[in-house]
């Protein structure tokens, strides 16, 4: 079961399937390498919370494993950079990110939710 933080990808090829890897502190595996430089409609990160009973910044209960948040960080795939960092720029890259992570479902249920959608919008 996945804990702490992953780099993913959602493949153009296989959109209803997201291929992740445990993020390392030399960063020589991430979303190329997990994506085989092959086209993707998003990548970004995964946080899962680390013990049974974790809590965010909110408060909100996490069991051992839950998706806690995703985001859209990425150092090669930079979704929304082209919109700036206006507030009106947040809300078209948050448009964006809904619709490209649209097709990664499991019988009709989003596996990337979007109340749990950080929005990362700084430099890498």
């Amino acid at each position: 079961m996945p804990t702490g933080w992953y780099d993913f990808v959602i493949k153009k090829e296989l959109p209803s399937v997201i291929f992740l890897t445990e993020q390392t502190q030399s960063g020589t595996i991430g979303h190329s390498t997990v994506a085989k430089f092959k086209s993707v409609h998003f990548a970004g990160e995964l946080f899962f919370a680390p013990e049974a009973g974790y809590r965010d910044d909110e408060g909100k209960y996490f069991r051992y494993g839950d998706l806690v948040l995703w985001t859209n960080k990425s150092g090669h795939y930079q979704v929304g950079a082209k919109f700036g960092h206006s507030s009106r720029a947040k809300d078209k890259v948050f448009e964006l990110v809904e619709k490209q992570t649209a097709l990664a479902m499991l019988g009709g249920i989003r596996l990337l939710p979007m109340d749990s959608f950080f929005q990362w919008d700084g430099d890498i």
